[in-house]
Formats: structure tokens, sequence, C-alpha cells
């Protein structure tokens, strides 16, 4: 289909609903409608209106299925003793996938402030992982506790990084410069 079809049949589709709004009464207004006693149909047009919500999905989801082709999060819930049995919510390796995340995405490795870019990304993060992330899922003591584990766990975290090398086919090299 050709782009100049495409457009035009938007246009015409765009203009009929406006004569539909202006023709039956209706005046959109934000969330509300304002309805005129003056109406020529006998229904009113409330099933056929869309709801639309609009949010910049950026990177996001690219960086997510790569973090997740590379298994990170699975390899770290694998090799990492597992949290206490309080521990609600998400698991130490998709607490990291949304850490990487934030941090490949922002350029920033702050913790404190992970929590208000995921309440901010929330709908694109939840569809492009499949999670459910409660508003108290990632704050900065979980992701300080989820990074203090892997410094601590050091023949898990070198596991971890071999398991990965091998799986990806990556190999890792120091470059020394002095």
């Amino acid at each position: 289909m050709d782009a100049d079809f495409y457009h035009t049949t938007c246009l015409k589709n765009l203009l009929f609903l406006f004569s539909i709004f202006k023709n039956r009464g209706f005046i959109p207004c934000g969330e509300k409608f304002f309805i005129s006693t003056l109406s020529p149909f006998p229904f009113p047009l409330f099933p056929f209106l869309v709801k639309i919500y609009s949010e910049r999905i950026d990177d996001i989801p690219v960086i997510v299925e790569w973090l997740n082709k590379m298994e990170i999060g699975k390899w770290i819930d694998e090799k990492l003793t597992p949290p206490h049995g309080n521990h609600k919510g998400l698991s130490y390796g998709e607490l990291s996938v949304l850490l990487l995340t934030y941090i490949i995405t922002q350029s920033d490795h702050r913790l404190s402030a992970v929590e208000p870019w995921i309440e901010a990304n929330r709908k694109i993060l939840e569809l492009t992982t499949g999670w459910s992330i409660g508003k108290k899922d990632a704050t900065d003591d979980r992701l300080a506790r989820v990074v203090e584990e892997l410094g601590l766990q050091s023949e898990a975290r070198l596991e971890i990084e071999v398991n990965r090398t091998y799986a990806t086919g990556t190999m890792r090299s120091l470059v020394c410069s002095t």
C-alpha cells in the first residue's frame, strides 16, 4: 500500500469523525464530552471512542531484549542464593535487568534514581519484560541488596561471567595503558 493512499485515507477518516462529532453534538474536550441537545442520531458515539496513550519508548525494548538474549537475569537467579522468604516481588535477576537497562539508557548508576525512572516508564517496561512491576519492587534498598549480593558472592559472579561468555560467544579482554 503506498504512503500517499495511507495518508489520504487517514485524513478522510479524521474528517469523517470530525463531521460526526460536529453533527452529533459531541464536543471532545480532554477526558470529557459535552453533549448538545440537538442530535441527528438516535445512538451515542461513546462505544466508538478510543483512548490513546502516548509514551516515549526510546531504546528500552532493544536493551531489555538484548539483556534477555544474554540471559543475564536467568544466570543471576540461578547462581546467587535466593533472597530471604519475606522478599516479595521481582527476583534478583529481574531487578538486575531493570537496573542495567536504567544504567545503559540514562548513563547514570545512581540507585536512588531508578525508582522514579521505572515509574515514568512502567508501561513499556511491563510490556517488554512481561513482568508485573510493583510500585516498591525497585527501591534503592532492594537494588543495593542485589549489588551487595553480587559483590559478596564472588564465586557465583565469576560463574555468571564465564557462563555468559561461553553462551554468547563473546570474548572479554583487559587492556592496560601502563
